[in-house]
C-alpha cells in the first residue's frame, strides 16, 4: 500500500467513525408483551443501548398524553417534533422511539 493509499484510508475511517447523535421521543407505550413502558425507562433503555453503541442522546421529546384520536390532551412535544423535522431544526441523526 502506498502512502496516499494509506492517508486517503485513515481518512475515510476517520470520517466514517464519527459520532452519531439521537434524539428521543419518549411517551407512555405499550411493549410487545403488552406492558406499559414509562418515559423513563424507556429512556433508561436508550440511554443504556446508545451508550454501547456509541451514539450521543440529544434533549427528548417528551409526551405524557394519549396517542389516541380520542385524547384530551395535546402532544406538545409531538407537534414540536414534526415541526423540527419539517424545518431541518431536528438537530440529530437519528429518531429514537419505542415501537
Amino acid at each position: 500500500m502506498t502512502i496516499t493509499q494509506l492517508a486517503t484510508d485513515v481518512a475515510a475511517r476517520a470520517t466514517a467513525i464519527r459520532t452519531l447523535t439521537a434524539r428521543e421521543y419518549l411517551r407512555v407505550s405499550v411493549d410487545k408483551s403488552g406492558t406499559e413502558r414509562s418515559p423513563e425507562e424507556q429512556h433508561a433503555e436508550h440511554a443504556e443501548t446508545a451508550a454501547e453503541l456509541g451514539i450521543a442522546l440529544g434533549r427528548p421529546y417528551k409526551d405524557i398524553g394519549s396517542a389516541s384520536r380520542y385524547a384530551k390532551k395535546a402532544r406538545d412535544d409531538f407537534q414540536r417534533l414534526m415541526s423540527d423535522l419539517r424545518n431541518d431544526t431536528f438537530g440529530a441523526d437519528l429518531l429514537w422511539l419505542l415501537l
